[in-house]
């Protein structure tokens, strides 16, 4: 084990037992049927991950922003996202249970890909066209108008001199949140069982490499995702038919987040468990959900808290990032006169954040590039403690120093951050499930415990943090006076407890 403040293995109360070829466990049996994936392969089964993060980066890039544009108060806007993650906290943790005792000639996972990927498509659906869905249900639409926008917001109307239906607006309001919620609790639910995918049709062995292709997967596809959020189709013939620049952005990301699903589930067949042995042949509860996450193993503890530590820093910066440049650097007001300069400022420091939130994108997939040799020479224990503190100090400095350069180079040094939350704990869970690593607690109180439930209580992690900020952000803003800045200074917390918990993480000689 590679070593960091004296920490070891013995302080985790963790003991390995390297199992005989011979017993004849379910994991060394299908260890042995797997064959090694080409470097296509493993590209072909990272793309429903390069898709997630498409949606999911211009999901970022616009809710916010679009929200805001209904005047909804801003300290009350971080409470649409709470929805997403009650959802995703119980639910996906019971898909991943159940994925690991499906029977479907389909497979165990990819029917839940697909299922997820139908929802995320729907909620798109809402979120950028909720005008025209409310249309089609209700009949109602906007006072004055004689022709409707798909998505109606108040610049759009306010071009063409009409005014709102207050219960039409309400309804708006409403089906974005529901769309919001749709398309957040897919996108981070289906990460699970297309990781569990991932890792049953590779051997152990080429877990660190697929991981890491998968590494440089999703970057490409935030870098996408958000190049798609920075490009301005306002005025193109195409943007037009859709509705506007959200609905463009929006159908492009889930035309092509379809496509890489489809690609993705073709790449290698597989076969339904005889026994279920995996799972441990009973049906998934909220009953083994809960005791799963009560009695959890040691190691599995300390890998969660760090995730939620991280996934609350990372959080803090995406979710808001977009905003704090339309508001704190460039002077931006999202609820100006839509002719006014502060509305215009405001407009453009969103597609400004959205090119920041790129580069972060892009320097997660050269880093990911390398993160296989990092890991053999430096060890993960140092790359992830470095990387947390760093990232606590960029919080820090762009409350300081806030201008365009230095919230650019923050959002590309987020790209690392990234790392702790994408791939490193989920190379992580494979090596936990992998027979050289056992821990004498892993099946502690009679649980069994399968890849994808593991998987998946690891996901929820971002549930819970997202829950946390989307109640506590808006009375914490409220507490410092509306102060803009107050995202950032809860990430630079948040990032600094994760640095210090990453020293207790069990790293099983990684």
């Amino acid at each position: 084990m590679k070593l960091l403040c004296g920490t070891n293995t013995a302080n985790m109360e963790v003991s390995y037992e390297t199992l005989n070829n011979n017993e004849g466990t379910l994991l060394m049996d299908t260890r042995a049927e797997k064959s090694f994936r080409s470097t296509y392969t493993l590209i072909g089964l990272s793309l429903a991950i390069t898709g997630l993060d498409i949606c999911y980066s211009a999901e970022l890039v616009y809710a916010s922003p679009l929200i805001l544009k209904y005047h909804v108060p801003e300290y009350l806007m971080s409470f649409t996202w709470a929805f997403s993650p009650i959802l995703g906290f119980f639910l996906t943790p019971l898909l991943g249970s159940l994925s690991d005792t499906c029977n479907l000639k389909y497979g165990k996972r990819r029917p839940f890909i697909v299922l997820l990927a139908v929802i995320i498509i729907v909620g798109a659906l809402f979120l950028s066209q909720s005008g025209n869905v409310i249309i089609y249900f209700t009949g109602r639409g906007p006072l004055n108008s004689t022709q409707i926008d798909a998505v109606p917001t108040r610049d759009q109307f306010q071009r063409s001199g009409n005014v709102y239906d207050s219960s039409y607006t309400s309804l708006v309001v409403v089906f974005t949140v529901v769309g919001l919620s749709l398309i957040d609790f897919g996108c981070d639910a289906c990460q699970s069982p297309a990781r569990a995918y991932l890792i049953d049709s590779v051997p152990p062995e080429q877990h660190q490499k697929a991981f890491s292709v998968m590494g440089i997967c999703c970057g490409v596809g935030g870098s996408i995702g958000y190049l798609l959020g920075s490009i301005n189709f306002r005025d193109t013939a195409f943007a037009k038919i859709l509705g506007g620049q959200e609905q463009a952005v929006f159908f492009i990301a889930a035309t092509l987040f379809a496509i890489m699903v489809v690609i993705t589930i073709n790449q290698v067949e597989e076969k339904p468990p005889a026994d279920n042995a995996e799972g441990g042949g009973d049906p998934a509860s909220l009953h083994h959900y809960l005791m799963s996450i009560v009695y959890m193993p040691r190691r599995l503890r300390w890998l969660c808290l760090h995730m939620m530590l991280s996934w609350l820093s990372v959080l803090c910066f995406s979710l808001f990032f977009t905003d704090f440049v339309g508001q704190v650097v460039y002077k931006g007001d999202p609820y100006a006169s839509v002719a006014a300069d502060s509305f215009k400022n405001y407009n453009n420091g969103v597609l400004f954040g959205a090119r920041g939130l790129t580069a972060m994108t892009v320097l997660f997939s050269i880093f990911s590039i390398f993160l296989n040799q990092l890991l053999n020479k430096i060890g993960c224990r140092i790359i992830v403690c470095c990387i947390c503190l760093f990232f606590s100090v960029s919080f820090l400095l762009i409350l300081l120093v806030p201008c365009k350069v230095v919230a650019f180079l923050l959002a590309a040094c987020a790209g690392l951050m990234l790392t702790c939350v994408f791939v490193t704990p989920f190379l992580l869970i494979a090596r936990y499930h992998d027979n050289r690593f056992q821990a004498k607690d892993e099946n502690a109180y009679g649980l069994e415990r399968g890849l994808g439930t593991d998987i998946a209580v690891a996901q929820s992690m971002v549930f819970a943090a997202q829950f946390t900020i989307s109640l506590s952000k808006g009375p914490i803003q409220q507490i410092f006076g509306n102060y803009q800045g107050t995202c950032m200074i809860l990430g630079s917390i948040y990032c600094l407890l994760a640095a210090a918990v990453s020293l207790r993480i069990d790293y099983a000689d990684l």
